[in-house]
């Protein structure tokens, strides 16, 4: 029986690192939450000695709190300076974007502070965009920077190859998101040649006649119980994605374009301007569909809302979709502060709708309907 749940960890490590591009299992850590794998990453650096104080950690202006929190803590205590590489917005109206990073701004900084780390999210769970990763990691890998990507919000919906992207020293997401594993299990990937200092200590099974943690992989970073029964679980979420990866892109492109058509005829109807869509391009209303088709590459399935216009808040919004329609929306900050101040929207927040494996065509009638009853 031990065996058998030590091949179910062994071989739903392997597939998992199969999926994300990765030659050497070893190198993808598993824990409970794709923040844990977050603060090992970052408190991993202190302990190496790698945070030294005056030095300066670079952020895009969509970082989860999941990443800023830990960061703000240790840059308090080391004196760290977090520098917060800007979006393009030059000709975009305010809460409209061009790109997640400004390449140029990213190259100057990068020049100037000289970090000791970048910390970039792959996609932002607010506006969805999706980061445009070759660019800045080359940007990156000429200076040798390392680079840890978030990926919660993407995994599932960007397909990677991490042993192919150098400049990518540590990479990793939640299992219960776009992989569509179970809660209480997140991932790891360390770069090969990455000195991370220990932050947890305890069992492992192996190297049991010594006090001292295991120097190898993954058994360093995992003390304490394994889980497989999670790992089985997020092996066949991967394994279902993975099989399914061309239908459900474009299940979710389709549900994508229908639901900004229906928007934009809401909107004319209500009157134009009437619904804000954050962090996307303003012209999205009045384009083609091939040009909203061409737009859904830079994005997620994830639209955040705002009705300023006709004096509703995001959060009554939701709450009519809830009790009235039996639809669940996220109202508020989402957990990203920053994101919401370059947005300008943090003082009410926005409306998060989104789009998963399973939401169908009929189930955006319903939305569009709602929100129109509602509105």
């Amino acid at each position: 029986m031990a065996l058998d749940a030590g091949r179910l960890q062994f071989e739903g490590r392997s597939d998992i690192a199969k999926y994300l591009g990765v030659k050497d299992s070893s190198r993808v850590i598993f824990t409970s939450s794709c923040t844990a794998a977050i603060n090992l990453v970052l408190n991993g650096m202190v302990a190496a000695g790698r945070f030294q104080s005056g030095d300066s950690v670079l952020v895009t202006s969509f970082e989860h709190n999941a990443v800023m929190r830990p960061l703000t803590a240790i840059a308090l205590r080391l004196n760290l300076n977090i520098v917060v590489v800007p979006p393009v917005i030059a000709g975009l109206l305010p809460g409209q974007l061009g790109a997640l990073v400004d390449l140029k701004i990213l190259q100057d900084l990068l020049d100037l502070h000289k970090p000791a780390l970048c910390v970039f999210t792959r996609a932002s769970n607010v506006s969805g965009q999706i980061l445009e990763l070759e660019p800045v990691a080359s940007l990156l890998e000429k200076r040798g920077v390392p680079l840890m990507i978030d990926g919660a919000q993407s995994a599932g919906h960007v397909v990677e190859n991490l042993a192919a992207s150098a400049a990518v020293s540590f990479w990793l997401t939640s299992g219960h998101k776009g992989l569509l594993g179970p809660s209480g299990i997140g991932l790891l990937y360390i770069k090969d040649g990455e000195d991370l200092g220990l932050t947890c200590f305890g069992g492992t099974g192996s190297n049991s006649d010594s006090f001292a943690m295991p120097e190898a992989l993954p058994d360093r970073f995992e003390p304490g119980s394994a889980a497989p029964h999670l790992v089985a679980g997020l092996a066949a979420g991967v394994a279902f994605v993975n099989a399914q990866a061309n239908a459900l892109h474009q299940n979710q492109e389709s549900l994508s374009l229908k639901f900004l058509e229906g928007l934009a005829n809401l909107d004319k109807k209500k009157s134009a301007g009437a619904i804000d869509l954050s962090g996307r391009p303003d012209w999205l209303f009045e384009a083609s569909e091939g040009e909203r088709f061409k737009s859904l590459k830079s994005f997620l399935p994830v639209f955040s809302l705002s009705f300023a216009k006709l004096g509703i808040t995001p959060d009554r919004v939701a709450l009519k979709l809830d009790q009235d329609f039996d639809i669940a929306a996220r109202p508020g900050l989402h957990c990203a502060l920053l994101a919401h101040q370059t947005l300008k929207t943090s003082e009410q927040g926005l409306l998060r709708i989104s789009f998963g494996a399973f939401t169908t065509a009929s189930e955006v009638d319903v939305l569009l309907s709602a929100l129109n009853t509602i509105l």
